[in-house]
């Protein structure tokens, strides 16, 4: 385990005419993670990448993939997704019948489980199901949006769950997901962030190159981190993808 702070590249943001082309940017670039967005309209006004398109990308990028699913019925996709050692599954615990057994099921299944919560969501809705989670994603804009603005508030919210996490004895990794620009991202980690997602106004920005998108999301963390206080919360602790 290493500790460091990750980079989770948005693939329903790429340039999907020339996917292959833009994976091999973020290889290239170091990241190893794709978020990945599973939607079915149910509870978004968007639908998500098919399991064709996933087993594509699985084949041109490798690395770990973060499944988000946005989707009411989703038992059955938990059999279709491509998965390979250290993939993650977040669902909405809202949005669950019984939130602990999925946990445990996803885990059973070879999965590392996660919850994801909006930003303005209050814990108490989630907390008891934290310790038994790997990873908390916590999304600052609207299900299923792509570049819209983010809550302002969100950085004041991973500082909370950050400290929650201390105060629970919990080490999930906390995924800040939605409008993480440059500048937020900076904020976002010194709050306590461990991963980043990085969509259309991270990576995919018109005129900026992958290479210097990734270049520049890295200065902004390495700037978070030197904010953080001596005493404030501790590095996540997040496998090197491969």
């Amino acid at each position: 385990m290493n500790q460091r702070i990750e980079i989770s590249a948005s693939l329903i943001c790429i340039d999907w005419l020339n996917m292959g082309e833009a994976l091999a940017e973020l290889r290239a670039a170091g990241v190893r993670r794709l978020h990945v967005d599973i939607m079915d309209g149910s509870t978004t006004k968007d639908l998500g990448i098919p399991i064709p398109a996933l087993l594509q990308a699985r084949k041109a990028f490798g690395g770990v993939f973060d499944y988000h699913l946005m989707c009411k019925k989703r038992g059955h996709l938990y059999d279709l997704i491509p998965q390979q050692l250290g993939d993650t599954v977040s669902f909405h615990v809202e949005e669950s019948e019984n939130a602990a057994q999925e946990i445990r099921t996803l885990r059973s299944m070879g999965f590392r489980p996660g919850l994801a919560v909006r930003s303005g969501q209050s814990v108490d809705e989630y907390a008891k199901y934290l310790p038994e989670v790997d990873l908390l994603t916590v999304v600052a804009v609207p299900l299923g949006s792509i570049g819209a603005a983010g809550d302002p508030h969100c950085a004041a919210k991973v500082r909370e769950l950050a400290e929650l996490r201390t105060k629970l004895h919990a080490d999930f990794a906390i995924v800040a997901d939605g409008n993480v620009t440059p500048m937020r991202a900076r904020d976002l980690v010194e709050a306590g962030a461990g991963i980043l997602v990085g969509g259309s106004t991270g990576l995919f920005r018109p005129g900026i190159s992958i290479e210097n998108a990734v270049a520049e999301l890295r200065g902004s963390i390495a700037r978070g981190l030197s904010l953080r206080p001596k005493d404030g919360p501790a590095l996540d602790m997040i496998e090197e993808a491969a």
